[in-house]
């Protein structure tokens, strides 16, 4: 279940900014099973980033996800990330000290194909936040 209370969404620093360190801020997610269709979404600095398991090499596994959303802001903006696949964590560090940056908003999203009796397959998107 990705709405834990144990979830840090990044919206609040893990470390501010500050005159001889980088701002640190961390996404944790839950642990549940990974499958293709997942898309995984973050914005920072106002800026919207995702990576979807089974596009683009993207595999269902921690590593691949986390890496892949990374290297996606990483790209984007004036930080440096790292994973720690064991804890589910993608840590954002500022590349310059006392410059702060924001994560607005983290979100999972995924199909859902539910059978329905006479009916043929009905796929049903579910957002998780």
């Amino acid at each position: 279940d990705v709405c834990s209370s144990d979830l840090d969404d990044g919206a609040v620093a893990t470390t501010e900014a500050g005159f001889n360190q980088p701002q640190i801020s961390k996404i944790v997610y839950d642990d549940f099973v990974l499958q293709s269709g997942q898309t995984f979404a973050a914005t920072v600095n106002g800026h919207n980033y995702s990576v979807t398991i089974g596009q683009n090499g993207m595999t269902a596994g921690w590593a691949s996800v986390l890496g892949a959303l990374g290297t996606a802001i990483d790209a984007g903006e004036a930080i440096t990330d790292s994973v720690d696949v064991a804890n589910r964590t993608l840590v954002l560090t500022g590349d310059v000290d006392n410059v702060s940056f924001t994560v607005g908003s983290v979100a999972v999203t995924y199909v859902i194909a539910t059978p329905v009796p006479g009916i043929c397959l009905t796929p049903l998107t579910n957002t998780r936040i």
